[in-house]
């Protein structure tokens, strides 16, 4: 029986071929990424700055040597002999302090020399006060004014009699009494309060009309001092007084310098001996011809109550505010609104405009809006172009006329880009150094500290997005 044929023909099939969409979409995803890594890289980028705190002093500050004047009272010697002083210069003394002794025939004087030899110690309070003195001189020693050293020594040669002294009239105060020597030995004290100085110079009844630029001569000026245990002779100038805590310093000026400062009456000054500023009140004196500014302080006429002259800067054109490169400043258009079309309306008291609608039917109807002001002087307002359509229309107040916005007028400002896109906001610049302004902080529409701007504004335009 023969057998079956076998059907070994094999069929093959087709097969189907499926789309991976999968790899498709993450073939688009680097693709997309790295045209933005090429696009990144080869575009520049936008520099954005963060607004800080700045401060100018304009170039133009000016160095004056002044001339002191205050309420001085010259004290002058009852009568001739030796004078020792029982209190240190600059300090403040009453009716009830004992200033001074005269020793009419020198007796008590040289027991006083005698017991200060045997017992010259110093109390704790004379040895802190000389140290204290010590270090403010070396603090404003200036190589460029030597003259200062001997003012210096013969301070502190004047404290260290006055404190011996002192502790050496205690010691023969039972002597005085017991050998009658009262007639030829007498303390004093002073007929006002005040602070006291031992120098004399001529000038303690100057006047303001008597200032000249004759009298700011150094050469010619002449300044006498007093030290204990000299020998004084009757009705002479032994002491002063600083009788009031106001007093004025007088500065020589050229006619440009007055021109300068004319309807300033507020300056701070800075003193030069020490670094101490403070404000002062300021105007002009013309006196025959010559101008002078006076300068009108309130204090620290204890800290330089030695000084006739004194060495001043004034400072006036120091600036604070915010501090933006010069290359972040724009100028914008703005539409300008005369000011009596401004008004108040709505729900609120906002200040705004009645601005013309047209209606659907072809009539007009009047809406109030209130737009962004961004300044504003005495005789306009300032929009923004941008928040409004053209041929847009406002109406006054209580009136039948209306305004078309169209005049426009420049305003400064920068790009802040804290939302991601570029917003312009005003500045008013108060002044500059280098390559940065100073401008007013709290500006209304303005930038604030820390604020992040465009920093090279002519890189981009009003409303770009911003990648970094």
């Amino acid at each position: 029986m023969a057998g079956k044929r076998k059907n070994n023909k094999i069929v093959k099939f087709k097969k189907s071929r499926h789309i991976n969409v999968g790899v498709i979409i993450f073939g688009l995803i680097f693709l997309y990424i790295g045209v933005n890594i090429i696009l990144y890289f080869s575009n520049d980028k936008v520099k954005i700055y963060e607004v800080v705190q700045g401060t100018t002093v304009s170039a133009t500050n000016h160095s004056y040597t002044g001339l002191i004047v205050r309420d001085e009272l010259v004290g002058v010697s009852p009568k001739s002999g030796y004078i020792n002083y029982y209190v240190k210069e600059g300090t403040k003394v009453s009716p009830i302090t004992s200033l001074f002794s005269i020793d009419e025939n020198g007796q008590v004087t040289e027991m006083l020399k005698e017991s200060a030899d045997k017992e010259s110690t110093l109390s704790d309070e004379n040895l802190i006060s000389i140290k204290n003195n010590i270090t403010t001189f070396v603090n404003s020693y200036n190589n460029m004014d030597f003259s200062n050293v001997y003012d210096f020594k013969y301070n502190m040669e004047a404290s260290l009699l006055e404190y011996i002294n002192l502790n050496a009239l205690e010691n023969v105060n039972n002597t005085i009494s017991t050998e009658g020597l009262q007639n030829v030995f007498k303390i004093y004290k002073p007929k006002k309060s005040g602070i006291v100085e031992y120098y004399t110079d001529g000038m303690e009844n100057l006047k303001e009309n008597n200032i000249s630029n004759e009298l700011f001569d150094l050469d010619k000026y002449k300044k006498a001092s007093n030290k204990t245990n000299e020998l004084v002779e009757k009705d002479s100038d032994i002491y002063k007084l600083i009788t009031d805590e106001e007093w004025n310093i007088y500065i020589p000026l050229t006619s440009e310098e007055a021109t300068f400062f004319t309807d300033t009456d507020l300056v701070k000054i800075e003193f030069v001996k020490d670094g101490i500023e403070c404000n002062a009140e300021f105007e002009i004196i013309n006196n025959k011809g010559e101008i002078f500014g006076k300068l009108t302080l309130y204090k620290y006429v204890i800290r330089y109550a030695d000084c006739r002259f004194i060495d001043i800067q004034i400072n006036i054109n120091e600036v604070s505010g915010l501090k933006i490169p010069k290359s972040s400043l724009i100028e914008k258009e703005f539409y300008t609104v005369p000011v009596d079309y401004i008004s108040k309306g709505g729900n609120s008291n906002a200040e705004g405009f009645y601005k013309k609608v047209a209606l659907e039917d072809g009539t007009e109807s009047i809406e109030f809006i209130t737009p962004t002001i961004y300044d504003k002087d005495d005789k306009f307002y300032y929009l923004n172009p941008d928040d409004f359509e053209d041929s847009t229309w406002f109406v006054k107040p209580d009136s039948n006329d209306s305004f078309a916005l169209k005049a426009t007028a420049p305003l400064k400002g920068v790009f802040n880009v804290n939302a991601g896109y570029c917003v312009f906001e005003k500045i008013n610049i108060l002044d500059e150094s280098g390559n940065y302004y100073i401008i007013e902080e709290g500006t209304s529409n303005g930038p604030a500290i820390y604020d992040h701007i465009v920093l090279d504004s002519d890189t981009v335009e009003a409303n770009q997005i911003i990648t970094q």
